[in-house]
């Protein structure tokens, strides 16, 4: 075949005219020339030459041969789409536990800590000659191989090598005893290789996630000593919700009416103030309807006490009203 000639108008293409080898021309007009593309797109028509790719382009980039033997119709598909790429997901590995945030020293308590495991995912592929980021390839990493988890300060540990496709493990450190400060747990997963990416041109993309281990973050709840006022009786310490020892602040009491000659009294564990020290005490003012911030800590003799708590017994400073007797008083404590 000799030279082509597309005709076009509007953007439409009106006619093919050409000639052969022999000289003898030819022209396909308008009405048959959409049968005759769609006849050319099945016609093997090789580029017949090899050449190098300098520019990127599409599907091509510098580097890539083109070689003759490659389909026109092959190659200027892959010049009109360009490569697109799915997303990565790492797999992760989260970790929880049962007994909240807060609990008192010495108790006994049992802890179930539980290890999850995401095997992440690869995000985006061809459906339809259309690729879609909202479709997986599969999962980044292969399935869990192991669980473990740690008790750091007993150095208990509990794992599982599971011969099935799971999601999570739980281990229970039964009758624990709670330590003073924070009770950290940890543990890690091992995992098997994941699948092979691709691209939506279906070559390879970067390399399958190897076999590996991800570490857990740690979780962990506090053991505290609680405080103790008279909050329900002006002759007894109350014990009073649990406040963190490390961080706790702004702590708010009501002391009841003083009766008897008796005085309204708080107390703090001299754990807690070894390390952090009572700055001040506010009180409620009703007719603001805030605290103020007058400290009254002066108003306050301070004596020493012991208390027994689960079987601990542990030394708190008690603090006396040390003025004339008054009613209900809302107080708050600062450190």
């Amino acid at each position: 075949m000799g030279l082509l000639s597309l005709q076009a108008w509007k953007d439409k293409w009106v006619s093919l005219t050409g000639r052969f080898a022999d000289n003898d021309a030819f022209e396909i007009g308008e009405d048959d020339f959409r049968e005759f593309a769609e006849d050319l797109a099945d016609t093997v028509i090789t580029m017949g030459v090899d050449f190098p790719v300098t520019e990127s382009q599409g599907t091509y980039v510098p580097g890539n041969q083109i070689l003759a033997t490659h389909k026109i119709a092959t190659v200027v598909k892959n010049m009109l789409n360009r490569v697109l790429y799915p997303t990565l997901n790492a797999p992760s590995v989260s970790i929880t536990q049962n007994n909240g945030a807060l609990q008192e020293i010495g108790a006994s308590v049992n802890t179930t800590v539980t290890l999850g495991f995401s095997k992440g995912s690869i995000m985006g592929s061809m459906w339809s000659d259309v690729w879609n980021t909202g479709i997986s390839q599969g999962a980044r990493a292969g399935r869990a191989s192991k669980f473990f988890i740690r008790d750091v300060f007993y150095n208990g540990t509990g794992s599982s090598s599971p011969a099935l496709d799971i999601a999570s493990y739980a281990y229970t450190f039964s009758n624990r005893i709670v330590v003073q400060g924070y009770n950290n747990f940890t543990g890690y997963v091992e995992h098997l290789a994941g699948i092979q990416p691709v691209d939506s041109t279906r070559a390879d993309f970067d390399l399958p996630l190897p076999a590996g281990t991800i570490e857990a973050a740690t979780v962990r709840y506090e053991g505290v000593f609680p405080i103790y006022a008279s909050t329900s009786s002006i002759t007894v310490g109350t014990k009073q919700a649990l406040v963190s020892m490390l961080s706790g602040n702004n702590v708010l009491i009501t002391l009841v009416a003083e009766s008897g000659g008796n005085k309204q009294f708080f107390e703090i564990p001299d754990a807690w103030l070894d390390a952090r020290p009572l700055v001040d005490v506010e009180y409620f003012n009703a007719f603001t309807n805030q605290y103020d911030i007058t400290g009254k800590k002066s108003d306050f003799t301070v004596s020493n006490n012991t208390r027994t708590l689960n079987s601990v017994e542990f030394g708190l400073k008690r603090f006396t009203y040390n003025g004339v007797a008054r009613g209900e008083q809302k107080i708050r404590l600062k450190f």
